[in-house]
């Protein structure tokens, strides 16, 4: 009877084990694929010939289709007179710009009208910090879209210290997850270094960047 119940107490002391071995394994954080780790650039496009591409067109060609991973494209400065279309089977296509300015190829039509963005879903992020806002972007700033309360409510839409005929927030959307950033100490959640932790791995890419406010 003594045996049996060593023999019963060893089995369920070994099963316990297993039970904390299988929650550890569980708990233990998933690689995330979208870690700022992984986005290293694959190609460089350089007008000078020092990439590995001179016109960005080029590349977006060249980059596999349906990637498992991030492909990051390396934009050096330059002014790239092109239209850049990104295909859907160019899948997770990244491009990391030096000091990088999009304009159209003509000046704006007066009477089209721009945001900065529409509720992509529930926690949705985005913030505008420095920015030049030019005067097609629509006074309200943001496009509902159709989004539900529970979206409007739990997204963060933060403006700060931009500038341009588009900066105004007078007529901004009052939605409960938007805001106007008056206080750098909120802003700055937001910068390289503490958004994306970008001061651990953006140096090895060569890019340009702002680690903080400036």
């Amino acid at each position: 009877m003594v045996r049996i119940l060593n023999f019963l107490a060893i089995l369920l002391f070994l099963v316990a084990g297993l039970m904390v071995v299988l929650r550890l394994t569980l708990l233990r954080p998933h690689h995330n694929e979208y870690s700022p780790t992984v986005i290293v650039p694959r190609m460089t496009v350089a007008q000078d010939g020092s990439g590995d591409f001179l016109s960005i067109a080029d590349a977006v060609a060249a980059a596999p289709n349906y990637s498992h991973d991030l492909f990051g494209i390396l934009i050096r400065s330059g002014v790239y007179p092109e239209a850049v279309r990104v295909p859907v089977e160019k899948t997770k296509l990244v491009f990391i710009g030096e000091d990088s300015t999009v304009e159209a190829d003509k000046p704006a039509d007066r009477q089209a009208v721009a945001y900065l963005g529409r509720p992509g879903g529930e926690y949705s992020t985005v913030v505008f910090i420095y920015c030049f806002l030019d005067r097609v972007v629509s006074p309200q700033g943001w496009l509902p879209a159709g989004a539900n309360e529970s979206v409007l409510r739990t997204l963060y839409y933060g403006e700060f210290q931009n500038r341009g005929p588009g900066a105004s927030t007078v007529k901004r959307v009052t939605w409960p997850g938007f805001r106007v950033i008056r206080q750098a100490s909120e802003a700055r959640k937001f910068t390289v270094a503490s958004f994306i932790d970008g001061k651990q791995w953006l140096p090895q890419t060569t890019v340009k960047f702002d680690a903080g406010l400036i």
